[in-house]
């Protein structure tokens, strides 16, 4: 469920295809969503709150569009609905699959140190005027402690972060050799929780906007299950 806010009066025709349609680019190839649009609201007032509901067969076109739309909210910026400018207010998330929460008042104690990222959409990581396809620790700690100062003003020690790839392996999209994968985030250190939370709605690596480097994120359990959060 996403709140919306408009940011200008006037009447909107067709919500759900306009929200579709500013979708559909980051999402080709991938089937099985849909959208409730403004159900029956069509005019609005600036200022005026409005939901709508998305819904998806799959993990992974449901965390494309959750990643695309906390983009949106984080960098406020708008989007363009049948001409009209709406921001997102708020996503919750709480009764789907992708039920993240996110407690700042938990004890310092009580942090997980142990969390496992599994990359959702292929990534690739640039490097000076190259691109990487390959999960790297090194890489991976500078991409998305960069993306979290540069959103958030916060800083993560690198040196309190470690990271093992456990899997990994090349894929292509179009004419671009990207990498698809899973690996294991250890720390201590409090705001590294904060981090993840990032990472599940911002993506990492290049073209996270484009729908690319979209990740879930689980606690790892002592009996090697996970558990999402």
């Amino acid at each position: 469920m996403v709140i919306f806010r408009a940011q200008q009066e006037g009447k909107v025709a067709n919500s759900a295809k306009e929200i579709l349609t500013y979708l559909q680019p980051h999402l080709k190839g991938h089937t099985g969503f849909t959208c409730s649009g403004f159900l029956n609201k069509s005019d609005f007032e600036a200022g005026e709150k409005v939901v709508v509901r998305f819904t998806s067969l799959g993990t992974q076109v449901q965390g494309i569009i959750n990643m695309i739309l906390f983009r949106n909210k984080v960098t406020e910026t708008p989007l363009l609905i049948d001409n009209k400018l709406f921001t997102v207010v708020n996503i919750d998330l709480h009764y789907s699959q992708y039920a993240y929460s996110f407690d700042e008042t938990i004890e310092i104690d009580n942090y997980p140190n142990t969390y496992q990222v599994k990359l959702l959409s292929p990534a690739s990581f640039k490097v000076g005027d190259t691109f990487k396809a390959e999960l790297i620790e090194k890489l991976l700690i500078k991409n998305m402690a960069s993306m979290y100062r540069r959103h958030t003003s916060n800083i993560i020690d690198k040196t309190k972060l470690s990271i093992a790839v456990t899997e990994q392996h090349k894929v292509r999209r179009g004419n671009k050799e990207m990498v698809i994968g899973e690996f294991i985030v250890t720390s201590e250190d409090t705001e590294v929780y904060k981090l993840m939370q990032f990472i599940q709605y911002m993506g990492i690596g290049y073209q996270t906007a484009e729908g690319y480097g979209a990740v879930l994120v689980s606690l790892e359990t002592s009996n090697k299950e996970s558990k999402r959060y």
